[in-house]
């Protein structure tokens, strides 16, 4: 569903549910969303989205230049569920997660690819068995790293800080 409005700008909204995406060869999510947007020019200014897939709520803007195409750089704020995007995109790996958590960031198509980096939190998360209670950190995620750049945790009665990295991704 699209709907666009001419009041001295163009205004629209668009949605769609039941839908599915694949991103590159990780594994489908269920999808629906909901933006409102504003068409100027080349641009499209994409003022809200409310985006649902399998693991994640997110609330979303950015804008998108089609003279820069496929340049890209969106706001998130998600509700994650961490088992859920393991499955999808580490489904791979032997190790195991657990909990829900927060991510504030950015996620931008650049050339060579995406970027996504920001903050996360998780009241209580939990690696291969391993309770993470209060955790926080950094992190950023391009197509050949995904690296935690800086985290703190409650852990076993004491505070710990930590980094890691997956690499090389693909």
């Amino acid at each position: 569903l699209v709907r666009v409005r001419a009041l001295g700008e163009y205004r629209g909204l668009a949605g769609f549910s039941g839908g599915a995406v694949t991103i590159q060869s990780f594994q489908p999510m269920a999808t629906s969303m909901t933006t409102r947007f504003i068409l100027e020019g080349s641009k499209v200014r994409l003022e809200h989205i409310d985006l649902v897939t399998d693991g994640s709520r997110s609330h979303v803007n950015g804008d998108v230049d089609f003279r820069r195409w496929p340049q890209q750089t969106y706001h998130v704020n998600s509700e994650v569920d961490f088992e859920r995007m393991k499955q999808i995109f580490f489904s791979r790996e032997s190790w195991r997660i657990g909990g829900r958590g927060t991510f504030t960031g950015t996620f931008a198509i650049v050339p060579g690819g995406r970027d996504l980096s920001g903050e996360f939190s998780s009241d209580t998360a939990s690696v291969n068995g391993l309770e993470f209670p209060n955790l926080h950190g950094t992190l950023t995620w391009t197509p050949t790293l995904f690296s935690v750049t800086h985290a703190e945790t409650d852990f076993l009665g004491g505070h710990a800080r930590f980094e890691y990295s997956l690499a090389p991704l693909g």
